[in-house]
């Protein structure tokens, strides 16, 4: 498996003949939309929350691929960016990935296949020498035009750059470290992801749930129970698709005991009924055969919020 903010490929098949005239090539990956679609039924402007996760774990991809990989992606933009059912943002588009001291790399040789108007200024001036001491700099400055296209379109022209209007207040220091002149000067991943920006709580949540694994008991209660109070401001398709499966998970085989099941039925009152059969109460008659007692006397405590679903078939 690849990294988590980043687009997963599940299969792909290649011509038997590659250089014959239309030879394809075909590539199955996870179920996405690109980001421009996404963001035509979900603008930023009034989205905080999943915009700023969806920012995070692009920061996070970047880190990733700069920090702990060190490469190049050499291609952030819209149109690299895809976004999954569950409103995870992906990163894409590595056709130009490469060590940034490569001086064959198609990013330093091809200047027709890179987005001249997301490159940094010493791209223009061929000044590759940056990238051998901070090779994250580019990709920075990238992420910094993303984020001015997330909030305001695709970019026209660099001086627009200059232009935070349209852009939350919470990230505009982000913003102009991205943007810095001085490519030594722009952060690397540590540091973007420390913005306030990413102090949300969509942001809080799954950094928690990614690691929910690993605390303990108490520790476990003790992130439910602050949950509860925080999920009313997530997106709904998130809580479906990313958030209840993990609450689920963590009240039939994770340990998460009674805590666990308020947030859970929290997050199913806010699905329709046929969803809510489908997908909540299943989960919550396979806890009824849970091995801990606690759990099995929370779900009777709770029984008059999924009562009405059960039919005598699942009771019986």
């Amino acid at each position: 498996p690849g990294h988590r903010h980043v687009l997963q490929f599940i299969d792909g098949t290649e011509p038997a003949d590659p250089v014959k005239p239309g030879a394809k090539i075909w590539i199955v990956t996870e179920h996405v939309q690109v980001l421009d679609t996404y963001l035509s039924k979900e603008p930023a402007s009034t989205n905080r929350e999943a915009t700023s996760w969806g920012l995070c774990c692009v920061a996070r991809a970047l880190k990733f691929l700069n920090d702990d990989c060190k490469l190049v992606h050499g291609n952030l933009c819209r149109s690299s960016v895809v976004v999954s059912d569950s409103g995870d943002w992906k990163l894409g588009g590595f056709e130009l990935v490469a060590d940034g001291s490569d001086p064959s790399s198609l990013l330093r040789r091809c200047a027709h296949l890179r987005a001249a108007r997301v490159m940094p200024p010493e791209v223009a001036k061929g000044q590759w020498q940056y990238l051998a001491d901070a090779n994250h700099s580019l990709d920075t400055w990238s992420f910094g035009c993303l984020i001015h296209e997330v909030y305001n379109g695709m970019l026209a022209r660099p001086e627009d750059l200059k232009d935070t209007t349209c852009l939350p207040k919470e990230v505009v220091p982000l913003y102009q470290l991205t943007l810095k002149g001085n490519p030594a000067q722009r952060p690397n991943g540590d540091k973007v992801l420390t913005s306030a920006f990413f102090d949300t709580a969509m942001v809080w949540i799954n950094k928690e749930l990614a690691g929910l694994a690993l605390k303990s008991a108490e520790q476990k209660e003790e992130f439910f129970v602050a949950m509860t109070e925080k999920i009313d401001s997530l997106p709904d398709l998130h809580l479906r698709y990313k958030v209840l499966p993990e609450l689920l998970k963590a009240v039939e085989f994770g340990g998460g005991g009674t805590a666990a099941i308020a947030p859970m039925l929290k997050l199913g009152q806010r699905m329709s009924a046929e969803d809510f059969g489908k997908e909540v109460v299943p989960g919550v008659v396979r806890c009824f055969g849970s091995q801990d007692r606690a759990t099995r006397i929370g779900l009777l405590q709770n029984l008059h919020t999924f009562a009405d679903h059960l039919s005598p078939a699942l009771v019986e």
